[in-house]
């Protein structure tokens, strides 16, 4: 929360206990993990790894026959991209 409050970004909790800001595109996030881990002191793929874990069936677009992030970019990749 303490990395996207400066910029406005929504830290209201959601589901499972997480926030869940608007980004502009799918690399957004990363940046602000990687800003909350080197605030923390650590060094981001040496002391700590990202993983995620993602519901992937809720992304797949049935009519383009691949997986859409449709919640912000729209973004489209193959199984064989991912």
């Amino acid at each position: 929360k303490k990395a996207l409050e400066p910029d406005g970004k929504v830290t209201s909790v959601g589901d499972e206990a997480g926030v869940a800001p608007d980004f502009a595109n799918t690399e957004e996030p990363f940046e602000y993990l990687i800003k909350a881990i080197e605030a923390a002191g650590y060094k981001p793929g040496k002391d700590v790894a990202i993983a995620f874990h993602v519901a992937a069936s809720d992304l797949w677009n049935d009519e383009h026959n691949k997986y859409k992030l449709q919640w912000c970019t729209g973004d489209e990749y193959t199984t064989e991209e991912c």
